[in-house]
């Protein structure tokens, strides 16, 4: 009966181990003021993410600012190439 109980804990114990294995970290990363300026339908979902947001990582606060200083350079017609 013992052998039974350990032999239960340590493959439920490994389960859990082994699960955590196949996490991938997901690499945060910004997309720049020109990248929005050409992917404009990206830009405005970005922007509708971003104002429902209630907090934010450092890299999605700058991914945000991106997306609206694309969509405010583009109301002004400030050029791509400025």
């Amino acid at each position: 009966m013992k052998y039974k109980k350990n032999s239960l804990f340590l493959s439920l114990l490994s389960l859990i181990i082994l699960s955590g294995c196949n996490n991938e970290k997901k690499v945060e990363t910004f997309k720049t003021v020109e990248y929005y300026s050409t992917h404009t339908s990206e830009r405005d979902t970005r922007i509708k993410e971003c104002a429902s947001m209630k907090e934010m990582t450092e890299t999605i606060m700058t991914d945000c600012t991106n997306a609206n200083t694309s969509y405010a350079n583009e109301k002004r017609g400030v050029p791509l190439d400025w």
